[in-house]
């Protein structure tokens, strides 16, 4: 499924692209960068901190570039997938440089209303010293459905009202 089309159709300030193999550094380097407080909160140890950066390394097939028209640069990134198998839509990873103009949430909501359409549940993990992201899922209809030492388990089940 081709996420950028999906959420193109609703922005006019961003475009949404899907990643190609140039955008391995700015995905890489933005992970990095905004995922460094609470990966280094959550482990303490360096070895655990670079694995978390290894299991979540670059990856070209699903994810999708955030570009803001108006300036003309990358400011986030996405990793979504339909997974057909598990019956859910899986957020892997979402950062955006900064938050302005309701962006992220405008695109969880449109991920959200995908996830009604074809009523498949959306679900993602986040850090639990993540709590600004874990936040915004919540407001928008995610629950926390489990959680371990480390991570909140969240899912979004689909509904008509959205």
């Amino acid at each position: 499924m081709n996420f950028s089309k999906i959420l193109q159709g609703t922005f006019t300030d961003i475009l949404i692209r899907p990643a190609i193999s140039a955008d391995e550094k700015f995905v890489n380097n933005l992970r990095h960068t905004l995922m460094r407080p609470f990966v280094e909160k959550t482990w303490a140890d360096k070895k655990l901190q670079e694995r978390y950066y290894q299991i979540n390394a670059f990856c070209e097939k699903d994810t999708y570039i955030i570009i803001d028209r108006h300036e003309n640069k990358k400011i986030g990134a996405v990793t979504i997938r339909l997974e057909n198998e598990n019956k859910r839509i899986y957020f892997a990873e979402f950062h955006l440089q900064e938050e302005k103009r309701g962006i992220g949430s405008r695109i969880i909501k449109q991920i959200f209303k995908e996830s009604s359409r074809i009523n498949y549940p959306t679900e993602a993990i986040v850090l639990k010293e993540n709590l600004p992201a874990m936040q915004k899922f919540l407001r928008i209809g995610a629950k926390i459905y489990h959680t371990d030492s480390t991570h909140y388990y969240i899912r979004y089940t689909p509904k008509s009202d959205i």
